[in-house]
């Protein structure tokens, strides 16, 4: 809490009463039962991606998210993904299908800084089982920067796929740093886009670090504060509380922690 300038605090107490483990409340309990997307078999990826688990490299760098086409890819952090391709051969880059004009501009602008086309592989839009499902066949998400993945990047981390991210310094370009850090991997919020290229090669250059990475989250997903939705609620209520009396007891408006 008190890494918030002293100049915020009037204007975001409920934030920083609120705000406890991560910027967004989760909830995977959906129909009865929790989302079995990191137990799912290959014939249910094989169905979500409308290809074999196969047909991906190992390296792919994934950006499946339903919106991802709503958040600003900008030129530098294009180039950034084209030279990450050009530095892991056999890789491919993982967007959402979008319309025919991003998907002709994207293609056009990975031929300008060198890049086969092909390597742009578009997924189709799925419902949300199957889209959490194809997640696995991804390598590494890479989140944008300008405005980052937020619902997109929980379902990855849900899904037991690792988000890349460098933080901003806005709300929208520091949300995925917070879920990141809430899940417990901290070291892939980097501080600026020179180390976001590099350890993103580094990590898909090097299988067995980046699955050392994939069986932390794993153990982390059920056992770290982003996605005990329960703890979130009975932390807010606490705050909810603690200001509620401290108004009737006529206490100034300050910040606080839990």
């Amino acid at each position: 809490m008190s890494t918030r300038p002293a100049r915020m605090r009037s204007f975001l107490l409920l934030a920083l009463c609120a705000a406890l483990t991560a910027l967004i409340a989760q909830e995977y309990e959906q129909g009865g039962g929790l989302w079995a997307a990191p137990g799912v078999s290959d014939e249910a990826s094989e169905k979500s991606s409308g290809a074999k688990p196969r047909a991906l490299p190992s390296a792919a760098f994934g950006l499946p998210p339903a919106q991802q086409f709503n958040n600003i890819v900008e030129r530098t952090l294009f180039e950034a993904w084209m030279r990450m391709l050009q530095a892991v051969p056999g890789s491919v880059l993982w967007l959402m299908r979008g319309s025919e004009l991003a998907r002709t501009s994207l293609r056009q602008a990975a031929s300008a800084c060198g890049i086969d086309p092909g390597r742009l592989v578009f997924a189709e839009a799925m419902p949300k089982e199957a889209h959490l499902a194809r997640h696995r066949l991804a390598g590494l998400f890479l989140d944008t920067r300008t405005i980052n993945a937020g619902t997109t990047a929980s379902d990855a981390l849900w899904a037991g796929l690792p988000v890349l991210t460098c933080p901003g310094g806005t709300l929208g370009s520091r949300v995925a740093a917070s879920l990141v850090c809430a899940v417990g991997l901290a070291d892939l919020v980097v501080p600026d886009l020179a180390a976001y290229e590099r350890l993103g090669i580094e990590l898909a250059r090097d299988a067995s670090r980046l699955a050392g990475i994939r069986s932390r989250l794993e153990r982390n997903r059920l056992s770290t504060p982003l996605f005990d939705t329960r703890g979130f609620v009975a932390a807010l209520e606490r705050a909810f509380e603690t200001m509620h009396a401290r108004q009737r007891s006529g206490e100034a408006c300050r910040s606080f922690a839990l």
